[in-house]
């Protein structure tokens, strides 16, 4: 069972069969410098909002971190000593037939692997471990309340702390009441009632610790009295608040850090060492003895073991979808001679400093800056925030490979300034608007407008643009105008066409040859919706593409699911209902999608980029469209491991591969035999016998 987890896993890395012209390979080596830097992680792309953890995903027995971002619902494993990229695709109903408001790991059954808890309206729903990192359905957990059997209840704002509270051995839940004042204390008397894991939990406490937080932050009042119901001031606005259980001074009580949703810092609060739960003690500039936290706003604390060292370490991000998007702050757990927790500053972008990352929602176009004949890349975002500053801004990442060999370097983080302005949401479109013979430029806005920005420069010099129309055409498509340009009739004449937050797609026949006149539109255009509202997505944001390949137009629309349709040969389409051919045209990565297409290499195939909610790029290289077709995952082959030599037991083996987690291929060797990778994790050996390709995973 874990064989075929694991090749599944692997196999969406190496190739992704779409239509018979096209296959992609999601790849990550694609070179992009920033202020002479390599980005080691450059399109693994990006993260808003993550909540960490630790588990096995791989089964080898080293615990990996999973991040949960809440940007899309989008899960990631980061693997072993390196913090191996691998994103968790998990199936839809698991996905969208849920709510996630946040996930935790934990191993709520003892045994040994590591279950989910997710938030969901106003609960709690676990998600068991099959043993080969594949979940049951989910189960909502309920107590025994001096009410009767409840749901556990947890604000859609809060994060509880879920561990083992009291020592005994099974996970233990801390959440804050409705009125946000005062912490209850779910006890799992599992163990105390058949003596066994499980998820029997029983109300012990209305004001754990003895403590209630202010109605207006984070300020916490000690000594009270639970035994007290009329203390207890029920009904207020419970604004937000999140819990990270911890025993910093190794004393086998249960401490807590704690933030507030109006708050930028975390309190430590610790528990007094007699039996009874007592808060005695708080550090509101914690960590008091190094660089105190401050982050904007409403930290959330994830406790997990970055450098696998057996040490947790403190990963802290906003919890807010108004904090700030691009930084994760690391604290790494340096234990004194005490062997007491001490967590000291390492890091502010732990993991996204290394990759591209524009903060919420990114929109990449291909074009040819500097007119050299190679594509560079345009992206738009929604919005970066930074110490409570908001903006939007464009990046342009400039094409310094070759012709057959793409790599990047950001030259510009704000092309055009748009940083200063009042807009928070910019989406390009490129294409030669008025005729002249260069590229202009069209910006869609959040009010459902469109700027037109001219090309002024000589011809083959680098784009000088000026704005020419600060409401282009009169164009109003609601909100969220997501342009792209091309002419969908051939006349000559290129054409417009318009994504908007409702989902559907406009049309703009341009009526002129000589310049533009784009006074002829038609709405609903194909009868295309990227609404999915029996998922929750009552929003489409839809994010059109459309490119020519052997002579048919294509069309391929992102929207807020994160998925990408894809509609063929429109041309022999009637264009007021196409068909659609492919509902997720690409491995899906977060939501919020915006693809773009050309061929950066030279050879015949097409690569994908993608942008996501979670601010990053997803690069797929194009291959071959029969590649896939010939793997062949049932048939099984015998192999011996030799010191660090890989034997297979046929002696027609044309060719062996290793493949890593990110669908690198790290080594290649013809003929049975291959020498093993040096570090520890789990692989996938692709042998070619003939024209079959035999997948087997191992472990080293």
């Amino acid at each position: 069972m874990l064989r075929i987890a694991l090749i599944f896993i692997l196999l969406h890395l190496i190739t992704r069969p779409v239509l018979s012209q096209f296959s992609f390979e999601r790849i990550f080596d694609v070179k992009v410098m920033k202020n002479d830097k390599v980005l080691s992680r450059a399109w693994e792309g990006g993260l808003n909002y993550p909540i960490f953890s630790n588990a096995d995903i791989d089964g080898n027995g080293i615990s990996d971190i999973i991040a949960f971002d809440k940007s899309g619902q989008r899960l990631i494993g980061f693997l072993n000593e390196n913090l191996l990229f691998t994103p968790l695709n998990f199936n839809e109903d698991f996905i969208y037939g849920y709510d996630h408001k946040w996930m935790l790991f934990n191993d709520y059954n003892c045994d040994g692997h590591q279950d989910i808890f997710a938030g969901e309206a106003n609960g709690i729903t676990v998600f068991k471990n099959n043993g080969d990192f594949s979940f049951s359905d989910g189960i909502k957990i309920q107590a025994e309340t001096e009410l009767g059997i409840e749901n556990i209840f947890v604000s859609s704002t809060d994060v509880p702390g879920i561990a083992d509270v009291d020592g005994d051995g099974d996970i233990d839940i801390l959440t804050f009441e409705s009125s946000g004042s005062f912490i209850e204390f779910y006890e799992n008397s599992s163990m105390d009632n058949s003596h066994s894991c499980g998820l029997s939990f029983t109300k012990k406490s209305n004001c754990w610790g003895q403590i209630k937080e202010s109605d207006l932050n984070n300020t916490i009042l000690f000594n009270q009295d639970c035994n007290a119901s009329l203390n207890k001031t029920l009904g207020g606005v419970h604004a937000g608040s999140t819990i990270t259980i911890l025993d910093h001074n190794k004393d086998g009580r249960s401490d807590i850090l704690l933030s507030d949703l109006t708050s930028n810092d975390l309190v430590l609060l610790t528990n007094s060492s007699a039996q009874e739960d007592k808060i005695i003690s708080m550090d509101m500039n914690f960590p008091i003895y190094d660089k105190p936290i401050s982050l904007n706003t409403f930290p959330y604390a994830s406790l997990v073991d970055v450098n696998q060292n057996g040490k947790k370490d403190l990963l802290v991000s906003s919890n807010s979808e108004s904090g700030d998007n691009t930084t994760i702050l690391w604290y790494e757990n340096k234990e004194g001679g005490d062997g007491k927790d001490k967590f000291y500053f390492q890091h502010d972008r732990f993991l996204v400093g290394d990759m591209l990352d524009f903060g919420f929602a990114s929109y990449p176009i291909f074009i040819d800056e500097n007119q050299d004949g190679l594509m560079d890349l345009l992206v738009g975002n929604h919005n970066n925030i930074k110490d409570g500053s908001k903006s939007s801004s464009f990046c342009l990442l400039r094409n310094v490979g070759t012709l057959n060999q793409p790599a990047f370097e950001v030259i510009d983080e704000d092309y055009l300034h748009f940083s200063t302005t009042d807009e928070h949401y910019l989406y390009p479109a490129i294409g030669d608007i008025d005729n002249d013979g260069d590229d202009d430029l069209l910006i869609g806005l959040e009010n459902g407008k469109v700027l037109y920005y001219h090309n002024q420069a000589e011809q083959n010099q680098p784009y000088d643009f000026i704005l020419a129309s600060g409401n282009f055409e009169g164009i109003d498509v609601g909100k969220y105008a997501a342009p792209t340009l091309f002419d969908v009739n051939e006349d000559g004449a290129i054409d417009l066409l318009l994504g908007n937050e409702s989902g559907s797609l406009t049309y703009f026949e341009n009526q002129s040859t000589i310049g533009y006149d784009f006074t002829v539109k038609q709405s609903n255009w194909g009868n295309i919706s990227t609404q999915e509202i029996d998922r929750g997505y009552f929003y489409g944001f839809s994010t059109p593409f459309l490119f020519e390949h052997d002579s048919s137009i294509h069309l391929l629309v992102g929207g807020a699911s994160g998925k990408i349709q894809f509609y063929y040969d429109i041309k022999k389409e009637d264009p007021s209902g196409f068909e659609l051919d492919h509902a997720n045209f690409c491995t899906k990565d977060g939501g919020y999608s915006k693809p773009v297409m050309y061929d950066l290499n030279n050879d015949g195939f097409l690569e994908l980029v993608n942008g996501s909610l979670s601010g990053g790029l997803a690069y797929y290289q194009g291959i071959a469209p029969n590649y896939r077709s010939s793997l062949n995952v049932q048939k099984t082959i015998d192999y011996q491991i030799h010191g660090e030599v890989i034997l297979v037991q046929n002696p027609e083996v044309q060719s062996i591969k290793i493949i890593d987690f990110r669908g690198r291929t790290l080594q290649y060797s013809t003929g049975p035999s291959i020498i093993a990778p040096k570090s520890r994790g789990t692989y996938i050996m692709l042998i070619q016998l003939g024209d079959e390709f035999i997948p087997r995973a191992f472990i080293k």
